[in-house]
């Protein structure tokens, strides 16, 4: 769980899933930016393993072109 500005517990896929939605689509990068910007503090890696998990479960697809990792909203 990742504590934010207002102390509150939420699970990393739930800030990552958020965060996709309101964009529909970006770049790993970007969203690592949006993350540093809500003051959530973790890793790639972390991030990472919160997309495969939101991939599994069919909210989000994942791709890797030329200029990175892409993640777009599934539906």
């Amino acid at each position: 769980m990742v504590k934010n500005d207002n102390w509150v517990k939420r699970p990393l896929h739930k800030i990552v899933f958020d965060v996709v939605s309101k964009n529909k689509s970006l770049y790993l990068n970007e969203l690592m930016d949006e993350l540093r910007k809500k003051r959530v503090d973790v890793s790639e890696d972390e991030v990472r393993t919160a997309l495969v998990k939101l991939e599994i479960w069919g909210y989000v697809d994942v791709f890797t072109d030329n200029k990175g990792t892409y993640i777009t909203l599934r539906g």
